[in-house]
């Protein structure tokens, strides 16, 4: 039987693309993934969020992580489109998809107010 908050609570879709990491020969190029994000924050309903990893390694590595979280989950078909105008930026900008997940409402609060770790405002 479901309770009353799993009724309410509302779940929104997020894209990851493949990571820059300079220790991978298959990452993502940062200049693609920066030019990315800078499309993604020109769409509507959509939230781009980016994390910088440097810091977990000492030898210069670098490892930025960037995913785009589709703010609106109420009509599936605006969620479609918004989810192929992702795709086709991510293929424009020649960035692979990882994976794609649902994610919860605590979890977007936490990106728009800048809470995720390593979260990156402003790059």
């Amino acid at each position: 039987m479901k309770t009353f908050k799993q009724f309410i609570t509302k779940s929104y879709r997020e894209i990851e693309f493949l990571c820059v990491n300079t220790k991978l020969g298959s990452s993502t190029e940062e200049k693609n993934q920066m030019a990315l994000y800078h499309d993604l924050e020109l769409l509507d309903n959509v939230f781009p969020l980016l994390q910088n990893w440097n810091d977990w390694e000492d030898d210069g590595q670098k490892q930025i992580s960037l995913s785009a979280i589709i703010t609106t989950s109420y009509d599936k078909s605006i969620v479609k489109d918004i989810e192929d105008k992702i795709k086709a930026l991510a293929k424009k900008h020649n960035i692979e998809i990882d994976m794609i997940n649902n994610v919860t409402d605590d979890y977007l609060d936490r990106a728009f107010n800048g809470e995720h770790e390593n979260q990156v405002s402003n790059p």
